[in-house]
């Protein structure tokens, strides 16, 4: 498991990208999940998140999947330290939750288990889709049980460690998507991960 060191060294180095340079990497993470939810999903619920932090920002890929006729919901922290999520047009205002999180004040709720999709913020990731975040636990407490969506990572390239072992409750990623590449949890190369989830 990475440290505490390598944690904030990839934060920095995130915050330190080019604001031109991050906002394309965004833009090519909105491609590449957009297409995909596209052809697997007539009108997806999709989870996302507002970044923060210097997190890759799924802005684009939101109004890229409402225009295409999705819904999109951020995540509410619960006093239970599980995740909701409430719906977002993209207009509505928001408000602070713990640990830099924003969402809709009011609007529709959602249980995690009945959406399709949730793109999930991270601190650091490695090839087999394992994840770490802030280290409050909400995404794996919520996404412990079956069903669940697919929960599909969204990060700089720059985030990748070497692979590591995981603890016991940590919930690995269905896929990892980065702005030149779409990552497995098996270890498929990205085109072939891409089909295989298509077609599942």
């Amino acid at each position: 498991m990475p440290g505490p060191a390598a944690r904030a060294r990839i934060r920095a180095a995130r915050r330190a990208l080019d604001p031109a340079e991050a906002e394309r990497g965004g833009e090519a993470v909105a491609e590449r999940i957009g297409r995909w939810v596209d052809e697997r999903w007539e009108r997806a619920k999709v989870g996302t998140y507002v970044a923060f932090d210097g997190e890759l920002d799924p802005a684009a890929l939101g109004e890229r999947l409402r225009r295409a006729g999705h819904s999109t919901w951020l995540p509410v922290c619960g006093e239970d330290l599980h995740l909701r999520f409430r719906r977002w047009d993209g207009h509505q205002p928001l408000v602070s939750g713990p640990f830099g999180t924003s969402h809709p004040e009011l609007g529709d709720t959602v249980d995690p288990a009945q959406l399709d999709v949730v793109v999930v913020p991270l601190v650091a990731f490695d090839r087999h889709c394992h994840r770490v975040g802030f280290g409050a636990g909400f995404y794996d407490r919520t996404f412990a049980g079956e069903p669940r969506p697919v929960l599909v990572g969204s990060a700089h390239d720059l985030q990748e460690l070497d692979p590591w072992r995981p603890e016991a409750w940590d919930v690995t990623l269905d896929a990892v998507v980065t702005p030149t590449r779409w990552i497995g949890s098996d270890g498929a190369e990205p085109a072939a991960q891409a089909d295989a989830m298509r077609s599942d």
